[in-house]
């Protein structure tokens, strides 16, 4: 059981090793790397949500300016 126990924690050691910078391109390591990553990626969705909530703003808006002149395009007939 010890030896299987050992065996798992080399092999995590081992690993572990693989989340440091190592030759990359970048001064940081795999996890810090991929926070990075992780938030331009929310950033770039965010910002395509709200491009598209500021559509529908804009349009319903138009919708709303169309429905308060109706009376006075229906009193003009």
């Amino acid at each position: 059981m010890n030896e299987d126990r050992n065996q798992i924690a080399d092999a995590i050691i081992k690993a572990a090793c693989y989340l440091g910078n190592g030759d990359a391109a970048s001064s940081m390591g795999a996890i810090e790397h991929l926070g990075v990553v992780h938030k331009e990626g929310m950033q770039e969705i965010a910002e395509a949500h709200r491009e598209g909530l500021e559509s529908i703003a804009d349009a319903l808006n138009n919708i709303s300016v169309s429905i308060d002149s109706l009376p006075r395009v229906i009193e003009k007939k």
